[in-house]
């Protein structure tokens, strides 16, 4: 148990360097927590969103991937479906537009009446040249 609360303490040590904009310390920190718990949500989805704003797209997609082996389809359809849209839209910057689309296409399978998830992959067909 008291491994549990000395995790959740460098967890929020990492949030509060993130939202001081130190995001290198934030990285370095939740990097570090990564080696003992590689599938620990909270520091995956942190790290993610931390490489995104760094430009660190396939460490990004990487994350967002680790995520997705955590969760269940069925019992977090919604968030699988956040997951998926995050992944494409960092794969579409990367330029990897196949693997980009099947991101899209899952994302909005699962979230199908979400203007966020239908906008972006809108976005992503017209800049691949697919208008149609």
């Amino acid at each position: 148990m008291g491994t549990d609360i000395a995790l959740q303490k460098k967890i929020q040590k990492a949030i509060a360097f993130k939202l001081d904009g130190e995001n290198k310390k934030a990285v370095a920190v939740l990097e570090g927590l990564l080696v003992d718990r590689p599938y620990h949500l909270t520091i995956l989805s942190s790290l993610a969103e931390l490489y995104t704003v760094e430009f660190k797209y396939a460490l990004a997609v990487e994350m967002y991937k680790k995520m997705l082996m955590v969760l269940d389809e069925d019992d977090d359809c919604d968030q699988v479906g956040i997951i998926s849209i995050n992944i494409a839209t960092n794969l579409h910057t990367l330029a990897l537009y196949s693997e980009a689309e099947q991101y899209f296409n899952i994302a909005q399978k699962l979230l199908p009446d979400n203007l966020n998830v239908l906008e972006r992959k809108a976005n992503f067909l017209v800049d691949i040249g697919r208008v149609d």
